[in-house]
């Protein structure tokens, strides 16, 4: 009789893999490789082999197990089971025993599959949440702890799609010195980096780190923060001397009332100081026809959504659709109070580049870096060569005989462009504060 495994049985690498796979693709069977296969069948029955004529009894044997898989929390999925010896190794680290250490993390991570940075309730899939759950797991600071038990702090707050090059946040971890033993040096402390990215997902990785002082905040010690947006353009369509012109706008001090999201009530204060904003048409990127522009600021501080709404008005004027001086005007909240509808630009080509601080140098080892520089060098090669796919493929439609020269019943007709100051308008922010008090 086939002797398989029960899964409490599977240790805490090899129910991550089952949870790695698209189970509805096992359950399928066709669509999944014969790797993916031969690696599930020999997890579950040990000491068998796989072959093609075991396929049936593997869809079985995953047929049966997905209604149990499916039906556990996502938080259990997302992490696996609490094994016994990790509850063990719990047991064993006596977090009272060892020194803290307070240190800043410098983090980048590719925030597409992810509902934002910040920790949200009810919802487990955040960049945070995996942070957090990676430190327990390698027990740099214990379960249960309070943000504020941590003196936790993070730069900044990317939304839902957003991605980081250097997003910092600070906290109190475990040293590798025990009390009553003298302090060692940063060269003798754990390599947090290393330690930490054996266990996070593949699109988040810790760069460096650097002990900090216990005033210091990942929020409030920042003297800047750097975005990038990424516009892509066929044929070079877009007017990037217009979108600088209207970039040179938004430097200095400003009500940006009418370049954001309010967040009435948490925000009654729409200024901000934007210290830099320049576009060039980036020389990295060319692939047919397309190439890309690439948005550069710098501020103190921003806004909820404020690059998504900047990004979007400069498009609009790098497409012709308005003059550069439509960000002087919606800046001018005296003559425009309200702000006008329309949509902001995608969350995806959104960047945090950098979090600033005065005199903070982040320590990096070269095996993090090489390690780092190897897998975004393999991400790249798999994205360039499906994008290099559909390239050709589009290529071979548009160059395809047309045949049939009729038009297709219900066809849209042409989008009217209609200017932004002279759109309807949303509340003002007053109107929406007084609306907040009466119903609150």
């Amino acid at each position: 009789m086939l002797s398989v495994r029960p899964l409490s049985d599977l240790n805490q690498i090899e129910y991550s893999e089952i949870w790695k796979l698209d189970l509805r693709h096992i359950v399928a069977m066709p669509q999944v490789t014969w790797g993916t296969c031969q690696k599930v069948y020999e997890v579950l029955v040990p000491g068998s082999k796989y072959s093609s004529d075991k396929a049936a009894q593997l869809a079985s044997i995953m047929r049966k197990f997905s209604d149990e898989l499916l039906q556990q929390s996502q938080e259990t999925r997302r992490r696996g089971p609490v094994l016994a010896d990790d509850k063990k190794s719990q047991r064993d680290i006596d977090f009272s025993k060892y020194q803290k250490r307070h240190i800043a993390l410098d983090i980048a991570y590719q925030g597409f599959e992810y509902h934002g940075f910040a920790r949200q309730d009810g919802i487990n899939k955040t960049i945070e949440e995996e942070l957090f759950s990676a430190m327990r797991k390698t027990r740099l600071i214990p379960s249960g702890m309070t943000w504020k038990e941590l003196s936790y702090s993070r730069g900044g707050r990317t939304d839902k799609g957003v991605s980081a090059a250097g997003q910092v946040i600070a906290l109190e971890v475990r040293s590798r010195a025990l009390l009553g033993e003298g302090s060692i040096s940063e060269e003798m402390e754990f390599d947090y980096p290393a330690i930490l990215n054996k266990v996070l997902n593949p699109e988040i990785r810790v760069l460096g780190w650097k002990t900090v002082e216990s005033s210091f905040s990942a929020r409030f010690s920042a003297r800047s923060r750097e975005y990038k947006y990424f516009f892509i353009e066929e044929n070079q369509e877009l007017d990037v001397p217009a979108m600088q012109k209207a970039a040179t706008y938004l430097v200095g001090e400003h009500d940006f009332r009418n370049f954001c999201k309010a967040d009435i009530p948490t925000v009654s204060n729409f200024v901000r100081k934007i210290l830099s904003a320049s576009l060039h048409r980036t020389s990295s990127l060319k692939l047919g026809n397309f190439t890309g522009v690439e948005l550069h600021i710098e501020g103190t501080a921003f806004l909820w959504h404020q690059i998504r709404c900047i990004a979007a008005v400069l498009h609009a004027v790098g497409k012709g659709l308005e003059p550069p001086e439509v960000v002087r005007d919606l800046l001018d909240t005296k003559t425009n109070d309200r702000k006008p509808q329309y949509s902001m630009a995608s969350e995806q080509p959104l960047l945090l580049n950098q979090c600033s601080y005065k005199g903070l140098c982040f320590n990096r080892s070269e095996q993090v870096a090489s390690s780092v520089n190897k897998e975004m060098s393999m991400e790249i090669s798999r994205l360039l060569s499906r994008a290099l796919l559909l390239v050709r493929m589009r290529e071979r439609v548009m160059n395809a005989p047309i045949t049939n020269h009729s038009k297709t019943m219900g066809s849209k007709k042409p989008h009217n462009y209609i200017p932004l100051l002279k759109r309807m308008r949303e509340p003002s922010i007053e109107e929406r504060l007084l609306r907040y008090q009466h119903s609150s």
